[in-house]
């Protein structure tokens, strides 16, 4: 999936968007030639420094200053889950919108997150109170915190 959006975002993004049959069949060939030159790291890498965020932000980098004023490496872990959500559907996830769609998607980015065990509970617990700090001044809903992951 990252591969055909990396390549996607990178190479074939261009003119109008017509699906074929034939150009469907040169995603695969290009996904499968990409992935024998490149590994799954460098792959990532390049996909996440091109991938749109919103907001005319693209890759990693633009988001994290565009968004949040800082670099990648001096974010938050919350600031880095809401950003790992957005490219999923970028104009309802984005958090300059101040929605409640960009909350639920961190909660889903935690909660894969702790299934894949790259976390505890207790990490996605703090990640969460991390989040309702930043938005309890902007969301009535989290104040009450009742729902949780």
């Amino acid at each position: 999936m990252i591969t055909s959006d990396c390549l996607y975002g990178v190479v074939i993004r261009r003119g109008k968007e017509i699906v074929t049959v034939e150009r469907k069949a040169a995603e695969v060939f290009a996904a499968l030639d990409m992935e024998s030159k490149y590994t799954k790291e460098e792959i990532f890498e390049l996909y996440a420094n091109t991938v749109y965020f919103g907001s005319g932000y693209y890759g990693i980098r633009e988001a994290a200053v565009g968004y949040f004023g800082r670099e990648p490496l001096e974010l938050s872990d919350y600031e880095c889950a809401m950003l790992a959500g957005i490219p999923n559907a970028p104009s309802a996830y984005s958090p300059d919108m101040g929605n409640e769609l960009a909350v639920k998607r961190v909660r889903k980015v935690l909660n894969s997150m702790m299934r894949n065990k790259v976390f505890t509970r207790e990490n996605a617990d703090r990640i969460e109170w991390q989040m309702i700090e930043v938005w309890r001044f902007v969301s009535p809903c989290l104040r009450c915190n009742g729902k949780g992951m």
